[in-house]
């Protein structure tokens, strides 16, 4: 296919006939471009779960096909329904029939399980083209291979919201196109059997049950699109980050997870987001109960550097004394965090990075790490000195939702509701990137 350069000027995007257009005022800013390429299409192996031990699919004319070279296999000509369990490598599948269920075959790893008829059914909840299962010690690991563009569908009401303008649909797609396309790169170059997690690890992923019309056709417009860094020769997808809120600023990768991401060169001020109910909020907690859950987290996570040998006897043992910010990044979330604990006659301090407190505290309850903290006791503010005994008590004031690094989603759901176009809300999150449809 011939390449074609595309200007986003006069807030309209024109690809291969489909048009992404806005009815309202044109932006004085620079805009990225599209660049058109051409590439196959792409499949994207998503793992649903890897803790379960029994795993059931339903599903018409289902055929099993076992091992790298998928050698055995076996059909049925109406509904049925399949047990897998899970151990040492191997997988037992069992045929549930109405009067019990049939002799187990012992398959190896993995199973793939394939119908003509395009949907089966796991957990509940229906799915596109093939599953497979993996065996994980005693429990199965099970992966949707499913197209990536149907993926997309799939992911729209699980991330965000159909119901949004449809540019605020179309940029939310290419950020979700744009980070499983990055990461099923990273997955095949490291020889992983999964590319995306279907959790908040990755991308929230609950199957074809929550595809409806207005997703699939923000999907489509968009179809191949994908945002990129390098030439157009050698175009590399940049790992198109997203969260909720923002709460007036993004934030650079290597503040919230200690390294650097290529396509990442700067925050951005987002004037959009305050719309959101989560753009500040409070949240109390005393020392005992933030205690434990830095106990809990450290126990389970390990220690930072500079913690001295002895910290898990000091945090078993100890009690919380005092909390403070020791640094923020330019745009005010929360670097590091000095914790003081009683360790018998002495004092110790231990230092956390923001994100890992966050993460031990609880990230519906500390909501982002753009806040602020301070003591208090009967009522009154104490400067961030910590009141003695059980009168203790922390105030974090905080904005926003998420890591804060790239798309906001409600800066983006108010940008398409104020007539911005999805190449628009795309450039302000990720100025650094090119789009290029590649498939």
């Amino acid at each position: 296919m011939r390449r074609r350069i595309l200007q986003l000027s006069q807030l309209t995007i024109v690809l291969s006939g489909i048009c992404l257009c806005s009815s309202v005022h044109a932006l004085t800013t620079p805009h990225s471009k599209i660049i058109s390429a051409s590439s196959n299409n792409k499949t994207v192996r998503v793992r649903l779960t890897e803790t379960i031990a029994r795993a059931e699919v339903r599903g018409f004319d289902l055929s099993l096909l076992a091992g790298p070279t998928r050698k055995y296999s076996t059909s049925k000509d109406k509904m049925s329904r399949w047990e897998f369990r899970c151990s040492n490598g191997k997988v037992r599948a069992l045929q549930l029939l109405e009067k019990g269920a049939s002799a187990a075959i012992e398959l190896p790893e993995p199973v793939t399980i394939h119908t003509p008829a395009g949907f089966l059914s796991f957990g509940g909840k229906p799915y596109r083209n093939e599953l497979r299962i993996y065996s994980k010690g005693s429990t199965c690991e099970v992966i949707n291979e499913v197209d990536l563009e149907k993926y997309l569908d799939g992911l729209v009401n699980s991330e965000f919201s159909a119901r949004w303008n449809e540019d605020a649909i179309a940029a939310q797609v290419v950020a979700a196109r744009t980070y499983a396309y990055y990461q099923m790169l990273q997955a095949r170059a490291a020889n992983r059997h999964y590319d995306v997690d279907a959790t908040i690890k990755d991308q929230v992923y609950d199957g074809s049950i929550r595809e409806d019309f207005r997703s699939s056709r923000a999907v489509e417009k968009s179809h191949g699109i994908v945002l990129t860094l390098g030439t157009a020769n050698a175009p590399v997808p940049l790992k198109a980050f997203y969260h909720s809120t923002c709460g007036g600023h993004t934030e650079l990768p290597q503040n919230v997870w200690g390294n650097p991401h290529p396509g990442f060169k700067r925050a951005v001020r987002c004037e959009f987001c305050n719309r959101s109910p989560v753009y500040s909020w409070d949240v109390p907690m005393n020392g005992k109960e933030i205690g434990q859950a830095l106990k809990a987290g450290a126990l389970k996570g390990g220690a930072f550097p500079g913690w001295p040998k002895n910290w898990k006897q000091t945090l078993q043992k100890g009690q919380l004394l005092d909390l403070r910010i020791a640094h923020i990044t330019p745009q005010g979330r929360v670097l590091r965090l000095r914790t003081l604990w009683a360790d018998g006659p002495n004092a110790v301090e231990l230092t956390i990075s923001g994100s890992r407190f966050r993460e031990w505290i609880g990230s519906t309850r500390i909501k982002s790490a753009l806040f602020q903290v301070s003591a208090e006791r009967a009522g009154k503010r104490l400067a961030g000195v910590a009141p003695p005994g059980n009168k203790r008590e922390w105030h974090f004031r905080g904005r926003g939702n998420g890591h804060g690094v790239g798309m906001c989603q409600w800066g983006a759901k108010v940008m398409g509701e104020k007539g911005y176009t999805m190449g628009a809300i795309l450039k302000l999150y990720y100025p650094d990137a090119i789009l290029r449809r590649l498939w």
